[in-house]
């Protein structure tokens, strides 16, 4: 749907996604979509119901399929990267199917889906029989709600017997985990680039940050939010790729893209599921603490030779 509502020649969306809510008995399965400024709601829901009528008459084909998969995939491996993230995982597991170990099989069963598959279970949930939700700005200001009177609860008396023995079930906290920066090593390409690679293998995940000396601060007063308009354009197609096959390549190796124009720094991250996203956020908490810090600097020199 990205390809015709998104990145047509004739936008209609500015985002669109859809998502799958199971629960034990049953489930939703959702598609939203946020209209570009101008756009029909009712072109974009009948643009949305044709794509649907493909896939269940044609299926989709492989190479969505693949994409899905890498996504699929991606999602589940970054899912793994803190403790507590990855005693979720084993509780939800352990809870639902009595199997811990469960991620590979939960993975298998998704890399052995087809087009087939696909097309199979469109035709038999994604009927006509459906909900549609509109929201639009309101032309005139909200009724005033009535207010709510206090609620009130009585006082339960509390059983301090019964909260020390729960107490006393609760483990025992372990040391304190210990708190070391990775190792970076540094090294300058021919053409002058500077190269910072942390490695940690605990993950398949490749993660890469472009860091420009250049963002909001050298805004000249003419040209402000020049940074922010050029962050925002590099994900919207070149001279050799478009924007939709940018975000297909991405989609295909379960990639993410995302820039930040901060400070006198512009970034451009791209996380493939295949690094770390944990070491990587720990080390852009620091630099951005840096830049704080240099940013302040910069301030009040600039304050003192204005008042100068």
């Amino acid at each position: 749907m990205q390809g015709s509502l998104i990145y047509s020649n004739n936008p209609l969306a500015q985002q669109i996604f859809a998502s799958n809510s199971v629960n034990e008995i049953a489930g939703v399965f959702e598609i939203s979509a946020t209209a570009r400024f101008g756009k029909s709601i009712d072109d974009i829901e009948k643009e949305i119901n044709s794509q649907i009528e493909q896939i269940k008459k044609d299926g989709p084909t492989a190479d969505e399929v693949n994409r899905a998969i890498a996504g699929r995939e991606a999602s589940a491996i970054y899912g793994l990267q803190t403790g507590f993230q990855k005693g979720s995982r084993i509780a939800d597991y352990t809870g639902y199917l009595s199997n811990p170990n469960y991620f590979q099989q939960d993975l298998d069963r998704y890399r052995a889906v087809t087009a087939a598959d696909v097309k199979r279970v469109a035709n038999q949930y994604l009927t006509a029989n459906h909900f549609v939700l509109t929201m639009v700005p309101a032309k005139t200001p909200p009724v005033a709600a009535k207010v709510d009177k206090p609620a009130t609860t009585q006082q339960k008396k509390i059983d301090a017997a019964l909260l020390a023995k729960q107490k006393a079930m609760l483990p025992k906290p372990g040391p304190d985990p210990s708190f070391s920066l990775p190792a970076v090593q540094k090294t300058t390409l021919s053409n002058g680039l500077s190269v910072w690679l942390v490695e940690k293998h605990n993950l398949p995940i490749v993660s890469m940050n472009l860091v420009v000396n250049a963002g909001g601060f050298l805004d000249t007063s003419d040209k402000s939010g020049v940074a922010s308009l050029t962050a925002s354009m590099l994900n919207q197609g070149t001279k050799t790729r478009s924007a939709n096959e940018i975000t297909n390549a991405l989609q295909s190796i379960g990639g993410l893209a995302e820039e930040t124009n901060t400070l006198g720094v512009y970034i451009y991250r791209v996380s493939l599921g295949s690094g770390d996203f944990g070491v990587g956020g720990a080390i852009s908490v620091i630099v951005v603490l840096l830049l704080a810090a240099v940013s302040i600097l910069y301030v009040r020199r600039s304050v003192k030779e204005e008042e100068l």
